[in-house]
Formats: structure tokens, C-alpha cells, sequence
């Protein structure tokens, strides 16, 4: 058996050696395991505690005794602070702090005024049984049942060792040491100290262990939230190798967007798949993340198993997994909400009955023609139009019948006029022409005349024959103005003057 002073010395290193494993620990683990500095507390006042223990007989018995003994349990009452922050119990240390007290109270005294080496030993035991029964409690009892699949050991030591503080006190009762010395118990002490050594070595493993697992559930936990995420999202969602662009998981919501199988896409490449509508699209993705940046929120055309188009905003960037580069791809499809959109805005801009374009359009196509004859030396026409005698159809055949006259009505404007041309409804029975880019004023007059022909025929709807014919106006930039609205207006009395002078006629 050693002496008491190199066990003495192997109990300090020890003690070293298990609070720089536990320091090493909370570098590691700092930020996702609370507690753990505390425990690098509690065992470096361990330490301490230790090496005031060694110096008995060179320091006085206040230090080397009382101090090194509060020292011992004072570690251990952090510790027990620092398991409640680990498992998230932190209740009030009051009757602890008190309980502490006590004890530094009665080793003074058994110091002091009384010395007693079996008394203090006494009084140090039943002060660590009762902390590491809380140790013991907290983690067995006290938490959650996934929290106890992580502190369950941990606990069941803290349990042995309460257990074992007691059976010291029994032998210190039933076998009382003789003498004051501590250096004087010989093998004795060698053995106690010997067992707190391999205490000491069990917490630290189990601590250890303790926020491995921790750190292993949290990282299951991650990758269970991950795979449910990444399976339940209503986005497409693929991984992909970017050395030959492989797909090697897809989830749920790509295979309901793309109308492919899980067996039809793992293995194969977006070009397998004739994924993308345009090729320049899928190049320019590549070319962004082989530059290491990231595509976000980018609008492009993919196509459905069936040869649908659909409408994506596309993100890709690019990670590791498992020491793997890979291509992390999403893709929200936002084909009805473009449908909606365009729904261009087709309110916004177009007559609901005829599907024409309207006023607010009119005045946004004859800025551009006027732009557009402005720099080409050229005329822009516009013509008012209005039905002669419409509201007689209305009177007599109502108003279902008034209806279906201005549909018709619109697509033989339609086919009259060049398709770079614009026909509006402006309104009941009033429509107006723009005609972009003419030459001369003969070109305008040869249209109108052609439209005022066309007119002449009846229009048969449901088994009725309507004659109808029409009024126009005409104003020719640059002539009669120079904006849209002068024109509007020009061509607004012509067609004032056409129906004061008999209709069924144009005027300029």
C-alpha cells in the first residue's frame, strides 16, 4: 500500500486531470449544453480542496482542514447547480447554501474548538450524501422521460455514491479512528482516498457520457426535424451531386409537382427528366454555385411528367454532407398564383364583356405609338367609333341581345385592323382604334372606309338579323395633337360631327 502522501499526490492529478477533461468538454459544448461550466467549477474547488488537503502540517489546521472539506463540498453543490441548468429543473438552493453553512460551522468547531477527526469525517459524508442524493433524484426523477435517456447513468452513480457516503458514516461510527493526525491512519486513509479517486474518475466519465448523449440526441433530434421537414414540405425539394448532377433524394413535394416517382427520379439528372423548359436556364444555375453563390427566389419554366408547364421560384446553394459536396434545390410552384396575376391584370386592363383592351390600357399603347412615330417620322390614327341607333336593339331585344351586338361588334373591329393595331371598348356601344406607325392620311381614310362596308352587313345572332351601322371619328398625329388625350378629344368631335350628319359615315 502507498503512503497517505503519494496517494495524496495521485489524488490531486487525478483531480487535474478530471477537470481539464471537463474543461475540454465545455469548449466543445459551449452554447448547446448549459451546466457544464458549473461543473468545471465544482470540480477545479475539488481540486483546490485537495490541495489544501496535502498541506496539512504546513499551513494551520483552519486552512488545511475546514477549508479544503468546504472546498470538497462546496464543488459538489455546484455541480448539483449545474446538473439542474443541464437537464432545465433550476430550483431554489436555499436549504443547500444553509445546509453548507452548517457544515462549515460544525468543521470549525470539531477543528477549533473540539478537534475531531471522525466527527468532521462524519459531519463531510452526511453533507456529500445529501448532495449527491439530490444528484441522484434530479436526474432519475425529476426530469422528462427523454431527458432520463440521457441522465439515467449519470443518476445511478450519483445514487451509488450517496449510498456509499453513507456506509462511510456507519464505519466511521461503528469503527472510530483514534488520534487527531491525518497522516497518522495509515492505510486507512489510503483506502478512502483511493475510493474517492475512483469516484472522482467515474464522475467525470459519466459527465462525459452524460453530454455525449445529449449532444447525440440533440443531433438525432436535428436530423429527425430535418427528415420531417424536408419530407413534409410543399416544396420541391432535391438533393443533388454537383460532380454529374445525380439526384439522390427528393422528397414528397417534388414528386407531387414533377408527377414523377421516387423510382423514376433517384439515379437520374434533371436533364434525365427533361426538368427544365429552357437548357440556358439550367446552365446559368450551374454557372451561379460553381462560383460558389447562391440562386434565391429565382422565377424560372419547368416541365411536368405530363409536358405541362410550371411556373417555379428556384433556390439552390451548396454544402457538405458526410465530407460530400452536394446541391441543395427547392422549388415553389407558383403556377396558379401567375395565373391569378395575369387575371392582366387582364381586369385591370381589359373590358370584362368584349375582353377588349380598356381606357386605362388605351392611354398606355398610344404613349409608346406616339414615342415610336416620334422617332420614325411616322402618324398614329386614332378613331372614334360608336354604333348607330344601338340603344333601339337594347329597347326591342333587350339587353342579353345589346350584348352579344357589342361582342360581335368587337371581333369585326378586330379583323378589320392589322395586328400590331389596338381596338377598346371605351364604354356601351363606343369603341376607339389606334393605329400605330401610317404613313399618310389616305392610308387612315382607306380603314375607316373598310370598317363602315363591313358594317353594312347585318349582323345574324340567333336567328336575327341586326343592321347596324357606325359612326367614326378621326384625329391623325401629328396633325390634330400631339398626346393622347388631344387626340381622344379630335377624334371625339369628328365622330360628333359624323352623327350630326346623318351617321353611317366618317369625318377627320
Amino acid at each position: 500500500m502507498l503512503d497517505i502522501r503519494t496517494v495524496m499526490l495521485i489524488y490531486l492529478a487525478i483531480n487535474f486531470i478530471t477537470a481539464g477533461a471537463i474543461a475540454v468538454v465545455w469548449v466543445q459544448s459551449r452554447g448547446r449544453c448549459s451546466g457544464v461550466v458549473f461543473w468545471l467549477a465544482g470540480l477545479a474547488l475539488e481540486a483546490a480542496g485537495t490541495v489544501l488537503m496535502s498541506l496539512r502540517g504546513l499551513v494551520p489546521d483552519l486552512i488545511s482542514m475546514t477549508l479544503s472539506d468546504t472546498a470538497d463540498v462546496a464543488g459538489l453543490l455546484v455541480i448539483l447547480m449545474g446538473l439542474e441548468r443541464f437537464t432545465g429543473k433550476k430550483g431554489s438552493q436555499i436549504h443547500n447554501y444553509v445546509l453548507l453553512a452548517v457544515f462549515i460551522a460544525v468543521s470549525t468547531y470539531f477543528v477549533v474548538i473540539q478537534p475531531s477527526i471522525e466527527a468532521r469525517n462524519i459531519a463531510a459524508a452526511a453533507v456529500i450524501m445529501i448532495y449527491t442524493f439530490q444528484c441522484s433524484w434530479l436526474l432519475l426523477r425529476r426530469v422528462d422521460r427523454d431527458t432520463l435517456q440521457v441522465t439515467r447513468i449519470t443518476g445511478v452513480f450519483f445514487a451509488g455514491y450517496a449510498a456509499a457516503s453513507f456506509i462511510m458514516i456507519v464505519l466511521t461510527i461503528i469503527f472510530p479512528l483514534q488520534g487527531n493526525d491525518f497522516f497518522s491512519f495509515g492505510e486507512l486513509i489510503s483506502l478512502a482516498i483511493t475510493v474517492s479517486i475512483l469516484l472522482n474518475i467515474i464522475l467525470t466519465i459519466s459527465l462525459v457520457q452524460m453530454v455525449n448523449r445529449r449532444l447525440l440526441a440533440d443531433v438525432r433530434a436535428q436530423e429527425e426535424k430535418f427528415t420531417r421537414a424536408f419530407h413534409s414540405s410543399p416544396y420541391a425539394i432535391t438533393l443533388t451531386r454537383p460532380s454529374d448532377g445525380t439526384i439522390f433524394e427528393v422528397n414528397n413535394g417534388f414528386v407531387n409537382i414533377s408527377g414523377y416517382e421516387f423510382s423514376e427520379i433517384v439515379g437520374r439528372t434533371t436533364v434525365d427528366l427533361r426538368l427544365w423548359v429552357r437548357e440556358e436556364d439550367r446552365r446559368a444555375v450551374v454557372e451561379e454555385l460553381a462560383q460558389g453563390r447562391e440562386v434565391n427566389g429565382v422565377e424560372y419554366q419547368f416541365r411536368h411528367k405530363t409536358g405541362k408547364a410550371i411556373t417555379g421560384l428556384f433556390s439552390a446553394n451548396m454544402f457538405t454532407i458526410n465530407n460530400e459536396t452536394c446541391i441543395l434545390s427547392s422549388i415553389s410552384d407558383i403556377t396558379e398564383r401567375k395565373l391569378m396575376e395575369q387575371e392582366l391584370l387582364k381586369m385591370a386592363t381589359h373590358d370584362a364583356l368584349t375582353g377588349l383592351p380598356n381606357r386605362a390600357l388605351l392611354y398606355d399603347r398610344c404613349g409608346m405609338a406616339l414615342a415610336g412615330a416620334q422617332r420614325n417620322n411616322k402618324r398614329v390614327v386614332i378613331m372614334s367609333l360608336d354604333l348607330d341607333f344601338f340603344k333601339n336593339v337594347n329597347d326591342l331585344l333587350g339587353h342579353d341581345m345589346g350584348d352579344r351586338l357589342l361582342i360581335a361588334t368587337a371581333e369585326r373591329l378586330t379583323a378589320a385592323l392589322r395586328k400590331s393595331d389596338t381596338v377598346v371598348r371605351m364604354g356601351g356601344d363606343e369603341f376607339v382604334l389606334l393605329l400605330w406607325e401610317v404613313e399618310h392620311k389616305d392610308d387612315a381614310v382607306k380603314v375607316a372606309e373598310k370598317i363602315l362596308k363591313d358594317f353594312r352587313r347585318p349582323f345574324l345572332i340567333d336567328g336575327h338579323s341586326l343592321n347596324v351601322t357606325i359612326s367614326i371619328g378621326i384625329a391623325i398625329y401629328p396633325e390634330n395633337g400631339d398626346t393622347a388625350e388631344a387626340l381622344l378629344k379630335s377624334s371625339d368631335r369628328s365622330l360628333y360631327a359624323a352623327k350630326q350628319t346623318g351617321r353611317d359615315r366618317l369625318v377627320i
